[in-house]
């Protein structure tokens, strides 16, 4: 029998630090707002597109923090679902987070489309 234990260190790990900046750091993806953990992940109007896609996906209400992302994981469903659901909310902050990095780093920006068939594809492979 599958069986995964699910608590707010497993996936909250690195959304529970925040890193404190003495100097302004503009989110990446949007240019619009002061990059935070909260913003990147929650707020940014890249990582809302991929929640709503998520969301979609799960027929659920938006998630607006780490919180919400684990009520949605632990809520009903057999250990399968539950694990499905850790897999693509995982998988989900790893991809703003890349999206971030590309920008960041590599000045490589995503779009919404392209960054749901990088997804499926990464998934797939």
């Amino acid at each position: 029998m599958l069986s995964i234990r699910i608590n707010g260190d497993l996936v909250g790990f690195f959304l529970a630090v925040e890193v404190s900046h003495t100097r302004c750091s503009m989110c990446t993806l949007c240019e619009k707002h002061e990059e935070s953990i909260q913003h990147l992940f929650f707020e940014c109007s890249n990582a809302l597109h991929i929640w709503s896609w998520v969301q979609e996906i799960f027929l659920t209400s938006p998630y607006s923090n780490k919180d919400d992302l684990l009520s949605f994981i632990k809520s009903d469903g057999s250990p399968l679902v539950k694990l499905i659901k850790f897999a693509v909310i995982t998988f989900s902050i790893w991809m703003i987070w890349h999206m971030r990095n590309y920008a960041r780093f590599q000045d490589i920006y995503f779009n919404l489309f392209v960054s749901i068939i990088y997804f499926i594809d990464c998934i797939i492979h």
